[in-house]
Order: structure tokens, then C-alpha cells, then sequence
């Protein structure tokens, strides 16, 4: 059976941010703060809804996961790097760790009395690829009146 070229999958697809929430958490105190766990994922790694079958595949043939992140990389900064649409800013360098293998570390915040939180992560899919940026989304509602403030933050580790 004669092989044909298959298209490099860092290459080909197409970038699209998601915000993910990664969970929520509801302090009913009246007087104190409570603390929030959460994981802290960072960086690029295969996209979980991808198939085992599809990764098999690649690493099949010869592509290795490793030797995807700078053609990714390009192909992020190229289509979405200083988008007005975008949470995220794909081109900013200056935290190099989104663009290697994925690192998970424990994290937390803390909760105002009488308030829920809902904590989202920003994410850049591209085909069998997830990457995980270092920008959160943070939602809060109060429990009583129910205003709803938002913000971002970055980890910096």
C-alpha cells in the first residue's frame, strides 16, 4: 500500500478561544473569607475530547507532541494574536510556559462573605491540541442582592 503525505495537525487547524469554567464555589458565611481550590493548568497538551484512536495515529506516523508547540504556537499568533475578540492575547510572550507541555500546579482564591464565584480559565483549541493560558475569568454574585462583578487575572508562577 503506497503512503501518502499527511498534513502536519499544528499546521492545518484552526485556532478558537473558549472560556471553560472550572468550577464554582458559594461562601453563605457572614463574616469570613473561604478558600477556593482549584488546579492550575498551564500549557499546551492534547485536547481531551480528542479520540485515542487520532492521537495513535499521529505518534503512528512520526508526529510527536513535543515537536508541535512552536508550529502552534505560529499558527495561534498568526490568527489570533492581538484580536480585539480574543481574552486572551496569543502573541504576548512574556509568559513562555503556555507554549510547552502542560504543568498543573494547586491554586486558590478566596470568597467574600455572602457570595458565589465562579472561576473560568481561558483555552485556545486547534484541532487535537488544548492549550491552557494563564488568564482566569472570575465571576461573583452576590447571594443577597445578586449584583454580578466580573474580572481577569493571570498566574504568574
Amino acid at each position: 500500500m503506497k503512503c501518502c503525505y499527511v498534513p502536519d495537525p499544528a499546521i492545518i487547524c484552526t485556532p478558537v478561544e473558549k472560556r471553560v469554567l472550572l468550577g464554582s464555589c458559594t461562601n453563605a458565611e457572614i463574616y469570613f473569607d473561604k478558600r477556593c481550590d482549584f488546579t492550575n493548568r498551564i500549557g499546551m497538551a492534547y485536547d481531551s475530547s480528542t479520540s485515542k484512536r487520532q492521537i495513535d495515529f499521529y505518534e503512528s506516523i512520526g508526529y510527536i507532541e513535543e515537536n508541535a508547540w512552536s508550529s502552534l504556537q505560529e499558527n495561534f499568533e498568526e490568527k489570533l494574536a492581538n484580536n480585539p475578540d480574543t481574552e486572551y492575547d496569543w502573541g504576548d510572550e512574556s509568559y513562555p510556559t503556555v507554549w510547552e507541555s502542560e504543568t498543573k500546579t494547586e491554586a486558590f482564591i478566596y470568597i467574600a462573605p455572602g457570595v458565589k464565584t465562579q472561576l473560568y480559565q481561558i483555552h485556545g483549541l486547534c484541532g487535537i491540541y488544548s492549550i491552557r493560558s494563564n488568564r482566569y475569568y472570575r465571576v461573583d454574585t452576590d447571594l443577597k442582592s445578586g449584583t454580578v462583578t466580573s474580572n481577569y487575572f493571570d498566574i504568574i508562577a
